[in-house]
Formats: C-alpha cells, sequence, structure tokens
C-alpha cells in the first residue's frame, strides 16, 4: 500500500473498532506528515508535536465518523483538514 496516496479501508475499520495495531500503524504512518504540515506552517519542533498529538486526539474520536462517500474523499484530506484547523487555532 502506497500509503500517501491512499489508507486501506481495512485499516481504517479495524482502527474503528479499536484494534490497538490498527491504531499504531495509522499514527506510523501519518504522524511524519502531520508533524510536516506543523512545521510547513512555521510552528517550532515541540510546538508541532503538541499540534500532532492534537490532531491524533481529534482523530481518535472523530474516526467513526469518517466516510468516503464521494470519489475525492480520502482519509488524508480529512486528517489534513483536522491538521490545518488545529495550526490555525495555535496561531
Amino acid at each position: 500500500m502506497d500509503s500517501l496516496s491512499s489508507t486501506s479501508p481495512s485499516l481504517l475499520s479495524r482502527a474503528r473498532v479499536g484494534d490497538t495495531d490498527a491504531w499504531h500503524r495509522l499514527v506510523e504512518i501519518y504522524s511524519p506528515v502531520v508533524y510536516r504540515w506543523a512545521r510547513s506552517a512555521g510552528l517550532q519542533d515541540s510546538d508541532a508535536s503538541d499540534v500532532m498529538q492534537d490532531v491524533f486526539r481529534d482523530v481518535a474520536r472523530g474516526l467513526s465518523g469518517f466516510r468516503k462517500e464521494k470519489p475525492g474523499d480520502s482519509f488524508r484530506g480529512w486528517l489534513w483538514v483536522i491538521a490545518r484547523n488545529r495550526i490555525r487555532q495555535h496561531f
């Protein structure tokens, strides 16, 4: 699986139902991406790490509501919206 272009639906399903291994895999795949977005927005290292934690807390709370309903919908796109909002809140 190319982790940057698509996310396995089965990985998301497993994470939704509380599979710890699946959740750890999602974090492993996407934490560098979220961190890079935060740093690109101008956050310092520690602030980027804090925002990244907030993003994944939001993901954990909202993952059950994520749906790929339209052709352009993606987990990465949904994650970006959460990250963007957290970065804005930081500033």
